[in-house]
């Protein structure tokens, strides 16, 4: 639709209401173009918090594994090669596994607040645009 108006002549109401109609269609789709790609970004970071949970499972087995060896080689050997008996022995070692435990939960807990599942990208996207959409509105109106 094509108006064509004199210097001196006012939009009518008509070509308004289809400026600002064509406008919010535009802010839909923008916003539904806005919302499918944040959708996709949560998509691959749970992909991806997937794969990282799998691995950090199998290495927690296998670190039990070897954990179990080593602490009974600890314990054996503590119990050859001094007077413990070998309740004391495995006690001692026990104690030593358990340290070195909490000291990797502790780690672990100021390690966790790096962890962000929000879509940053796509809402940053999302806000720009929001304000600019807003600025032509104002604009459009006025």
């Amino acid at each position: 639709m094509t108006i064509v108006m004199s210097s001196n002549e006012a939009p009518t109401s008509e070509s308004t209401v289809g400026l600002i109609g064509g406008l919010v269609n535009d802010v839909k789709d923008l916003a539904v173009a806005h919302l499918e790609g944040i959708r996709l970004e949560v998509k691959e970071e749970f992909r991806d918090l997937k794969s990282s949970i799998k691995y950090a499972a199998a290495a927690a087995a296998v670190f039990v594994v070897a954990a179990l060896l080593a602490s009974f080689s600890a314990a054996q050997a503590l119990w050859t090669y001094t007077a413990l008996p070998s309740w004391a022995a495995y006690a001692i070692t026990a104690v030593l596994f358990i340290a070195a435990g909490l000291a990797l939960l502790r780690a672990r807990s100021r390690g966790s607040q790096d962890i962000d599942l929000v879509p940053d990208t796509g809402l940053r996207r999302l806000e720009r645009d929001a304000k600019w959409m807003s600025s032509k509105t104002r604009e459009a109106v006025s």
